[in-house]
C-alpha cells in the first residue's frame, strides 16, 4: 500500500474498529505523513550499523539489529517526520497524540511520535485494521505474582529495547519505500528478541510484515532466539500462539529464567537471658530480704547456653542463556563463645566448660568462675584480689579488702572495709563503718543499711536506710523498702533520690545533689588540678627559656640545659593535649544528664535539708508530706509528688 491513501485509511480504520472517529488533530497528523512519507522512511539500511545496544542481547531472523545510537543518528539525518509535514499538519512529539485522536495508547515515555517504530506502527494498523497500544508494558499473566521484579523491564531497559526497536522499524521502512516507478517491495516481518541484562528474561517482540512480506514464522522465531543465545526457558506455546495469532507490537516473555533462591542465614539462639533482672523478694511487712537476691546466674558444666542454627544452602538458578546463577553463600552463624565455652562437634551447640557464673560481656557469653569464702574475710583469708565473681559466706571484717572484675555476695556485713568490683555489690545484712568503709560498684549496690560509710554505684544503690554517710550513684539512689530512711550526709544522684523519709523531726542537715555525674565531679577535679600543674611548669619553662636567651653566648651547660627544657615542653604540651581530649569527653559525658529531669521524692521531706540542682540550690525549712522537688526555669520547685 502507497502513502496517498493515509486519511482514507485511518478513518476506515476507525470504522472497522467501532471506535470513536479520529481527531482533527490525528488527521492533520496523518495528511503531513502522507505529504512527507519518504522523508519519514528515508533511512538506508548502510546507514545503520548492526551493532546490539549496550547492555542487552538483541537478534532477529535477518541480520543483527541496528544499535541505539546508530539508528536514532540514522533517523534523525533524515529528518523529523512531524516537523517535515509543515506548519499545519506538523505534530508536538509531547503531545500524546495517539490518545487524543482516538488510537491505541502510546507509552510517551518510551516511543516518541517521530520514531520510525511510530510511523511502522501507524502504518500497520492502516493496512492491517489491526489496532494494539505501542508499548513494552507486560503482564506475566498466571505467573505474575510469582515472578519478581527481577523479571520485568526496568525504564532504562525499556528505553534500550525501543531504540533498538526503532532502528529495525527503519530497515523496515526503508525496504518498503517507493521506488521512482512508485513500486515497492514486500518486507518479511521481523522477530527481535532482546535479553535484559540481568539475563533472567528474554523478550520477544515482533515487527509486523509489509507489501505482501511473509508473516512471522516458528522457524524465524527459533532462529532469533538462537543467535541471541537464548538456551534455556523457551516457551514453545507463546511461539505457537504467536504464529497463529500473528501477534505484532507485542511485548511477550520468550524465555524465563529460573532465579536463585537465596539460603537462610544462620544464628545462634541463646537459651539464657543476656543481663537476669534482680528477684526482690518481700517478707509480709514489705521489707526486702536481701539475703535471697538470687543475684546471679549459676550454670554448671555442659549445660547448654546457646543453640546454633547452621546455614541452609540457598538453591542455584539458570538464566535464559543457559549459564548457572550462583546462590549467594549464607552468612556463618555468629556465636558468643566467650571465655570457659565451648562448642559442640557438630557445631550446633554453644556449652559452659566448667561450673560458674553465666555473664553477657563485649557481645559474648562468658562462665566466671566463682571464688567462695565459707566464713569472713579476716586474717584467716588475708584480702582478696580476684579476677571473677566473690561469694562471702561471713562477714568482711574490719581493715580487710576485697577487689575483683565480677560480682561480689556478701551473706554478712561489710565493716570498715573496702569492697570494690567491677560487677554487682549485695550486702544481705549491711554497711557499718567508722568513716573510713568504701564500696565501690561498676553496676549496682543492694545492702540491708548503709551507716558511716562512702558508697558509689554506677546505676543504683538501694537499701532500707542510709545513715550518715556519702553516698553517690550514676542514676538513682533508692531508700524504700523498710524503714525507708534517709538521715544526715551527702548523697549525689544523676536522676533520682527516692525514700520514705529524708531528714528528722530534730533538723538533722543533709545534702542531695542532683543533675550531676559523681563520677564526672571527680575526675573534673582532678582534671582542672592536672592541667594547673601542666600550666604553671610550661609558664616556668618558657621564663626560664627567655633567661637564658638574652644571655646571648652560652656555654655548654647553658646550651644542655636549655635543650632539656624544651624536650620537656615538647613532652608537657603533649600531656596538655590528652587532657583537653579527656575534658571533652567529659563534658560530652555531662551533657547526658538533663538537670530539669532530676527529682527527689520523699514521703516526708524534713527542714534542713539541702537541696542542689546543677548550680541552683535550696534549704527547706519546713516540714513537706508526698512531695517531689525538681528543677525548673531557674529554680527549684517542691511540690506535690
Amino acid at each position: 500500500m502507497l502513502f496517498g491513501g493515509i486519511m482514507d485509511e485511518l478513518r476506515s480504520l476507525s470504522r472497522n474498529q467501532d471506535a470513536a472517529p479520529p481527531s482533527e488533530e490525528a488527521l492533520a497528523l496523518a495528511e503531513g505523513e502522507s505529504e512527507n512519507s519518504e522523508a519519514a522512511a528515508g533511512v538506508s539500511a548502510a546507514e545503520i550499523a548492526d551493532v546490539p545496544a549496550e547492555g542487552a542481547d538483541v537478534t532477529d531472523s535477518t541480520e543483527a539489529g541496528p544499535s541505539v545510537d546508530a539508528a536514532e543518528n540514522a533517523i534523525s539525518d533524515e529528518g523529523d517526520p512531524a516537523e517535515s509535514t509543515g506548519e499545519s499538519g506538523g505534530h508536538d512529539p509531547s503531545q500524546p497524540a495517539a490518545a487524543e485522536s482516538g488510537l491505541p495508547p502510546v507509552d510517551s515515555d518510551i516511543f516518541s511520535s517521530d520514531n520510525a517504530i511510530y510511523e511502522l506502527w501507524l502504518r500497520w494498523m492502516r493496512e492491517s485494521g489491526t489496532r494494539v497500544p505501542l508499548s513494552l508494558d507486560h503482564n506475566f499473566g498466571e505467573r505474575e505474582n510469582e515472578l519478581s521484579l527481577a523479571f520485568h523491564l526496568d525504564f532504562n531497559e525499556k528505553a534500550r529495547f525501543a531504540s533498538v526497536l526503532n532502528g529495525h522499524a527503519a530497515k523496515i521502512l526503508t525496504a518498503v519505500r517507493p521506488n521512482k516507478d512508485n513500486e515497492v517491495d514486500p518486507a518479511d516481518a521481523v522477530p527481535v528478541v532482546f535479553i535484559q541484562a540481568n539475563k533472567l528474561t528474554a523478550w520477544l517482540f515482533v515487527l509486523p510484515a509489509m507489501c505482501g512480506g511473509g508473516d512471522v514464522t516458528a522457524a524465524r522465531i527459533e532462529r532469533a532466539a538462537s543467535e541471541a543465545g537464548v538456551r534455556y526457558g523457551v516457551d514453545d506455546a507463546l511461539v505457537e500462539k504467536v504464529v497463529a495469532e500473528k501477534l505484532y507490537f507485542h511485548p511477550l516473555p520468550l524465555a524465563i529464567g529460573l532465579a536463585p533462591v537465596p539460603g537462610i542465614d544462620g544464628r545462634a539462639e541463646e537459651l539464657f537471658p543476656r543481663e537476669k533482672a534482680p528477684e526482690f523478694r518481700m517478707d509480709e511487712k514489705g521489707n526486702i530480704d536481701f539475703r535471697t537476691l538470687n543475684a546471679m546466674q549459676q550454670v554448671l558444666q555442659g549445660d547448654h547456653i546457646c543453640n546454633i542454627i547452621l546455614p541452609i544452602p540457598g538453591t542455584d538458578g539458570m538464566d535464559v542463556k543457559g549459564s548457572v546463577i550462583k546462590s549467594p553463600t549464607p552468612a556463618a552463624p555468629q556465636v558468643p563463645n566467650g571465655t570457659n565455652t565451648g562448642i559442640s562437634e557438630d557445631g550446633t551447640v554453644l556449652f559452659a566448660r566448667m561450673d560458674g557464673q553465666l555473664v553477657y560481656e563485649s557481645g559474648r557469653f562468658a562462665v566466671r568462675p566463682v571464688l567462695q569464702i565459707a566464713g569472713n574475710v579476716d586474717a584467716s583469708v588475708g584480702n582478696i584480689d580476684f579476677r571473677g565473681d566473690v561469694f562471702i559466706g561471713g562477714d568482711v571484717t574490719e581493715d580487710y579488702e576485697i577487689r575483683c572484675t565480677g560480682s561480689v555476695t556478701i551473706n554478712g556485713l561489710v565493716e570498715s572495709a573496702r569492697v570494690i568490683a567491677g560487677g554487682e555489690i549485695n550486702v544481705a545484712k549491711g554497711v557499718c563503718g567508722d568513716g573510713s568503709t568504701y564500696i565501690q560498684s561498676g553496676k549496682s549496690v543492694k545492702c540491708k543499711f548503709i551507716e558511716n560509710s562512702t558508697v558509689h554505684a554506677e546505676t543504683t544503690v538501694y537499701a532500707d536506710s542510709i545513715i550518715n554517710s556519702k553516698v553517690t550513684s550514676n542514676h538513682t539512689i533508692s531508700v524504700m523498702s523498710g524503714r525507708g530512711t534517709i538521715i544526715g550526709g551527702e548523697l549525689a544522684a544523676a536522676n533520682l533520690i527516692e525514700a520514705k523519709v529524708i531528714g528528722t523531726e530534730s533538723n538533722r542537715s543533709a545534702t542531695l545533689t542532683l543533675g550531676i555525674l559523681p563520677n564526672i565531679m571527680k575526675e573534673r577535679k582532678e582534671l582542672e588540678d592536672e592541667e594547673l600543674a601542666i600550666q604553671n611548669e610550661l609558664s616556668e619553662i618558657e621564663r626560664s627559656s627567655n633567661y637564658v636567651d638574652m644571655l646571648g653566648e652560652l656555654n655548654s651547660e647553658l646550651v644542655d640545659k636549655q635543650n632539656k627544657m624544651r624536650l620537656r615542653q615538647k613532652v608537657l604540651l603533649l600531656q596538655q593535649s590528652k587532657l583537653a581530649k579527656k575534658r571533652e569527653a567529659l563534658l560530652a559525658q555531662e551533657a547526658q544528664v538533663d538537670v530539669k529531669r532530676s527529682r527527689v521524692n520523699a514521703g516526708t521531706l524534713y527542714p534542713m535539708i539541702t537541696l542542689v540542682f546543677g548550680r541552683v540550690q535550696r534549704t527547706t525549712n519546713a516540714v513537706d508530706k508526698k512531695c517531689s522537688a525538681y528543677y525548673t526555669s531557674g529554680e527549684i520547685i517542691i511540690g506535690a509528688g
